[in-house]
This record gives structure tokens, C-alpha cells and sequence, in this order.
């Protein structure tokens, strides 16, 4: 009798041990798998050679960027449009926008209208897709609207895989019956604070 019952209870823990083993390992899986989504989830738009694109919607904030260079483009409470940072993220250092001058990406004349630093824009339309011509990429475009001019700022930057730079074009886009004319545009009104 001892040795049925030593045989029985050997048995049943073996019985035991191997669907609790399962279960362990399915359960283990099971939360590898919800890991690996939510890790996923999070991850902002990119590719194999670290191209990013990304939008904070309550800062109203665009990140682009790869592995060599990342800029930020952000509607300030008032709705002006600014360059926070350009980051060189080999060397790790930051420029940061200026606390005394402020400056934005656009900064066009319009029939004696200037567009610049000190215009409130609304966000009519942005979109961050991947382009392949004339490199592969991302893209961000933005698509502003001003109540000074009829008329809409096309915005648009370009980060490359593994290219150290950022593209950027600004375009006026006309929506009234009457002609306008660009009188000024200047493509390099950045202005960062000088920490050196």
C-alpha cells in the first residue's frame, strides 16, 4: 500500500508540475507580448535609420530628426510659430531659441505685410509622411493660416537617412481673387541664444 500511494502522489505532482509550467510559460509569453506592443505603441514614427517624426498635441510641438540632427518647430501660446531647439545629437549639444530676439521659420513680405516672428498663425493642416525623392526620409509639413493675409504659409522640413541636415521650404499660398506679391523672404531668420 505505501508504494501505490507513494506512486499516486508522484503522479499527481507530475500531472501537476507540467500544466503549471504551461500555464507559467503561456503567462510569461503573454506579458512578453503585451511589453513588446505597449513598447511599440509608444514609439514614435521611424525607420531602421532612425528617422523620427513626432507630434506633442498639447504643446502643440513637432519633433524631426535621425540620428544626427533633430529640430523642433512649436505654435507658442500666442500662435507664433518658433524653433525651440536644433539639437547636433552626436556631439550632444543643443541651440536653443533666443530669450531676447525670437525668431521663426517663416518670415516672408506679402503685399507690405510681413509674416515673421511676430505673426499669430492657426494650424490649418500638418502631416508627417515618409518620402523617398530626392533621398528617403520623413517629412513634415505644416499648412498655417494667419488672420493679417488672405492667404496660407505652406511649411515644410526634410530629415534624410543618415544625412546630418535638415531641408526646409517655406511657400505662400494665395487664396484670394486679387494677385500678391512676395516682396521679401528670408530663409535664414533662425536665431538662437549664443552660449559660447
Amino acid at each position: 500500500m505505501p508504494n501505490s500511494f507513494q506512486r499516486l502522489r508522484t503522479i499527481s505532482g507530475s500531472a501537476c508540475a507540467s500544466p503549471c509550467r504551461v500555464w507559467s510559460r503561456s503567462f510569461s509569453r503573454a506579458i512578453f507580448k503585451v511589453m513588446l506592443f505597449t513598447g511599440v505603441a509608444v514609439l514614435p514614427s521611424s525607420g531602421v535609420d532612425q528617422l523620427c517624426t513626432l507630434y506633442a498635441a498639447r504643446e502643440q510641438k513637432w519633433i524631426i530628426g535621425n540620428q544626427f540632427i533633430e529640430a523642433s518647430f512649436q505654435l507658442d501660446g500666442e500662435g507664433h510659430l518658433r524653433v525651440p531647439s536644433l539639437k547636433n545629437k552626436t556631439s550632444g549639444y543643443s541651440w536653443n531659441a533666443s530669450n531676447v530676439d525670437s525668431s521663426s521659420p517663416v518670415n516672408l513680405t506679402v503685399d507690405g505685410i510681413p509674416m515673421d516672428s511676430n505673426t499669430p498663425y492657426a494650424v490649418v493642416s500638418y502631416a508627417m509622411t515618409g518620402i523617398s525623392s530626392p533621398a528617403r526620409g520623413r517629412r513634415l509639413t505644416l499648412v498655417l493660416s494667419t488672420p493679417i493675409a488672405p492667404g496660407e504659409i505652406r511649411f515644410e522640413a526634410d530629415v534624410y537617412a543618415d544625412q546630418p541636415f535638415i531641408r526646409y521650404r517655406t511657400a505662400f499660398i494665395n487664396t484670394s481673387a486679387q494677385t500678391s506679391v512676395v516682396t521679401q523672404a528670408d530663409m535664414l531668420s533662425w536665431k538662437f541664444q549664443d552660449d559660447f
